[in-house]
């Protein structure tokens, strides 16, 4: 009777472990494409293999995110933030490993369930009904469609590639639908280890849309290039020259989009950095900025430990409201040509931001003692370039683009460095800086002259 009872229990235990994984099985789904509404999953991989979308865990954070990168071969690297291009909360971390992306079963939308709190929406669109399904598709681009019965697709209803992060991949947009009133740009990490939206964008200016520019924290602060009489022109940057960049106008919408030439990558990407540098599928290029050209100063920075009574004076610290990053302050002092050096108040973080100007005198610390306290100042480097001892000619020129001569520039030893302003439709148009506010610019092209 014994050997009985314990065959029956067996047995009971056994179904009720079946039935778990039957119940289980049907919410968890196996790595596919897609994703039917009141299903469960951990990741997505595109039917090319090329593209996931799951969970990734920034190095030596406790944040969580869902994001879509490369699935590339190891020996083109590990770091996973490397392979990055889209990420649906971005703003809106999970703190443990709960997170799962499921189709609400009532309103359609896609949404990140966890253990910390509400359902985390990635989309939000009214009336979305209940028969959609989510698709990972080939080029990388998450895309939520109603389907009819017979599961032919009805309409779209929402996909990643409006709501680009950091990341310009090919098949994107970034302009401006005049229609919706809605703007496509890439925009910055806050920090490199935070994806959070930082205070760089990427993207078409307003008012000439067939510029494609950077800003920070709102001001212009470089042109990538523009779109004329039928080519894209980066002013001979190496940066962008792997991309065919198009350019799309009417009354609908303006905006750029591109392809990548032959078979120069599997993997092509163009990414706005926490410190709006431009990464490449090529690495990491820096562009030529928009800072003025200071007198005796470069925009290159050297670091010195110091000790924090050694600083002559206190400098400027920003307000804490005004959410500076180190990035946002070595800008801020590059932008400023008295500005000496910078330095975070907190550099545990990064964050923060105090400029010490033309006067401040620093003692660099060779030996530290832990029982001080230390400073990690970055202090302005000096060049001869501008030298007021000597006449010879510098390394900067200022005259109009031979290409687009009613564009007013300053180049680096030959090199297109920034744009002053544009002439067009009458106007001086000095994009945004005030400069040359005082000025009143006119403009002549003839046979003779431009």
């Amino acid at each position: 009777m014994a050997i009985g009872k314990e065959t029956n229990c067996f047995l009971f235990r056994f179904s009720l472990c079946s039935l778990l994984l039957l119940i289980i099985g049907s919410c968890y789904c196996q790595s596919t494409n897609n994703l039917r509404q009141g299903r469960l999953v951990k990741e997505l991989v595109s039917a090319n293999q090329r593209f996931r979308l799951g969970f990734f865990n920034p190095p030596s954070t406790t944040t969580h995110y869902l994001a879509i990168s490369y699935v590339k071969p190891h020996e083109l690297g590990d770091d996973e933030t490397d392979k990055l291009v889209w990420i649906a909360n971005r703003n809106t971390p999970i703190f443990d490993t709960s997170g799962s992306l499921t189709i609400d079963s009532n309103d359609g939308n896609l949404k990140i369930q966890h253990n910390g709190g509400d359902p985390i929406a990635v989309s939000s669109i009214p009336g979305a009904g209940n028969n959609t399904i989510a698709t990972l598709q080939d080029y990388g681009n998450l895309v939520l469609q109603e389907t009819n019965h017979d599961g032919s697709t009805r309409r779209v209803l929402w996909q990643s590639f409006d709501y680009p992060t950091d990341t310009f991949l090919p098949g994107m947009k970034l302009g401006i639908n005049l229609e919706a009133d809605k703007k496509w740009f890439l925009q910055s990490w806050i920090t490199e280890e935070s994806p959070a939206q930082g205070s760089f964008t990427l993207g078409v200016d307003p008012n000439f849309t067939n510029h494609l520019s950077i800003w920070w924290r709102g001001e212009f602060h470089s042109n990538i290039g523009l779109w004329r009489n039928g080519i894209f022109d980066s002013s001979g940057d190496s940066t962008v020259s792997d991309f065919i960049f198009s350019y799309t106008s009417n009354k609908q919408e303006k905006y750029f989009t591109y392809s990548v030439k032959g078979n120069v990558t599997l993997f092509p990407r163009l990414r706005i950095m926490a410190d709006g540098t431009l990464a490449t599928h090529n690495g990491k290029e820096k562009l030529i900025n928009g800072y003025p050209v200071c007198r005796n100063a470069s925009s290159d920075f050297k670091t010195i430990t110091a000790l924090t009574g050694d600083i002559s004076n206190d400098g400027f610290t920003f307000k804490e409201s005004d959410n500076m990053t180190i990035n946002d302050c070595q800008l801020a002092c590059q932008k400023n040509c008295s500005c000496i050096a910078f330095a975070s108040p907190n550099e545990n973080n990064k964050t923060g931001c105090q400029i010490w100007s033309e006067g401040t005198n620093f003692t660099d610390a060779v030996f530290t003692n832990p029982i001080f306290t230390y400073r990690l100042i970055y202090i302005r480097e000096t060049t001869a370039a501008g030298d007021s001892e000597s006449p010879a000619q510098g390394s900067f020129t200022l005259g109009v683009d031979p290409n687009f001569t009613n564009h007013l520039s300053i180049w680096w030893r030959g090199d297109f460095h920034s744009n002053i302003g544009i002439w067009r439709t009458g106007k001086f148009d000095s994009l945004g800086d005030s400069t040359i506010s005082d000025f009143i610019f006119s403009y002549t092209s003839n046979k003779q002259e431009k």
